[in-house]
């Protein structure tokens, strides 16, 4: 389901309850005569209409119809959330953000921006800072690190509405909302398995470790063992020094000289890069080494083909920024409401894409 339309939807309906189109004690047209009207499914139709109901705008009565019970032309509150993002890149962020503002449009919050740039100290400032402001609830994608910022577990353990995005704290109750990012590694190792890959390559990072990346790492490592194809040290290369933010060539290109090596030594059918940087660098290296994919080498990385050196399509795994933003508000206003959440870890679907970058070899298992 497309997040967009249902908001649009949403914004339409009630600003013709605003108009005075529809008004208290009238019946908004039925999800049969809406979907005609906007051209859209019943579960887009049914979820704008949920919205509504959840701002306590109509009412549902079964077997009847859904009413209006409140006048919108009343002043829209004033409520504010934070949104606190570790960094922007090419491939991760933009479409999160624009889903994120949508949706907390809709729910009739104003955002409040911020960027950690990576900074622990930076991120503990930001969420005091935001919960100072007077914020009514906070969402926050932790920066990457190998430990947990002790400022936001001790505002989320005090009760105060915060929904974690994309990197999951481990062993913390919060609320969570990202992508399954271990259903996804394993689907895609199963998929490099069929193609007769045996001795993939992962490229990694020396220092940086978060729950999204090691993840990805367990589920691979997992599934090739299920596989009986277990991996040697030598299939995980934790080599990378530089981040997405880095911009000092001498450390990128060293980076690269890494990544060359590795692939020298080891000689794998195909590498596996557990971001979007790394990919850049992966494919600086090959470029270098004069491979070319798919038919010197398979490449495969996860999220978006935009990369920091180049720009090149490779099969990739792909998350779905959009419903991961919208989930992530929703989830955040049903805490700010304090609305029983059952489920506190919501878990998004990835989605592999194919852009021919993986070889089918010739042997079988």
């Amino acid at each position: 389901m497309n997040a967009s339309l249902y908001i649009k939807i949403y914004n339409d309906l009630k600003e013709k309850i605003t108009a005075g189109v529809y008004q208290i004690g009238d019946m908004i047209p039925p999800e049969k005569e809406l979907t005609e009207l906007y051209d859209v499914s019943r579960i887009t139709i049914r979820r704008a209409v949920t919205m509504l109901a959840e701002d306590g705008i109509v009412e549902r009565k079964s077997g009847v119809g859904t009413f209006v019970i409140k006048d919108c032309q009343a002043e829209r509150p004033n409520k504010f959330i934070g949104l606190i993002l570790s960094g922007l890149t090419d491939s991760y962020g933009k479409h999160l953000l624009q889903s994120i503002i949508a949706t907390a449009d809709a729910r009739g919050y104003e955002l409040i921006l911020k960027l950690t740039e990576e900074d622990s100290e930076k991120e503990s400032g930001l969420v005091d800072e935001m919960i100072a402001l007077g914020v009514s609830g906070l969402l926050i994608e932790p920066v990457q690190r190998n430990f947990y910022n002790t400022t936001l577990i001790k505002h989320i353990y005090a009760g105060f509405p915060i929904v974690i995005i994309d990197k999951e704290l481990q062993g913390i109750d919060s609320l969570f909302v990202g992508s399954d990012h271990y259903k996804g590694a394993q689907d895609s190792a199963q998929m490099l398995i069929d193609n007769g890959h045996k001795n993939p390559v992962i490229i990694g990072y020396s220092e940086v470790r978060n729950s999204t990346l090691e993840k990805r790492i367990d589920a691979f490592t997992k599934t090739y063992w299920q596989s009986n194809m277990p991996f040697a040290a030598q299939n995980i290369a934790r080599v990378a020094t530089s981040t997405y933010l880095s911009t000092d060539i001498d450390t990128l290109q060293k980076d690269v000289c890494l990544i060359k090596k590795t692939l020298q030594k080891f000689k794998p059918s195909c590498v596996v890069s557990l971001d979007a940087h790394l990919t850049g660098l992966v494919q600086q290296a090959l470029w270098e080494l004069d491979l070319r994919y798919p038919d010197d080498i398979s490449l495969f990385g996860f999220d978006s083909a935009n990369s920091s050196f180049i720009r090149t399509n490779y099969t990739h795994l792909s998350q779905d920024e959009e419903t991961i933003g919208s989930k992530s508000v929703e989830v955040l206003d049903k805490a700010i409401r304090k609305v029983p959440i059952k489920n506190h870890r919501l878990l998004i679907p990835a989605t592999l894409k194919d852009f021919g970058s993986i070889s089918i070899l010739n042997y079988t298992f």
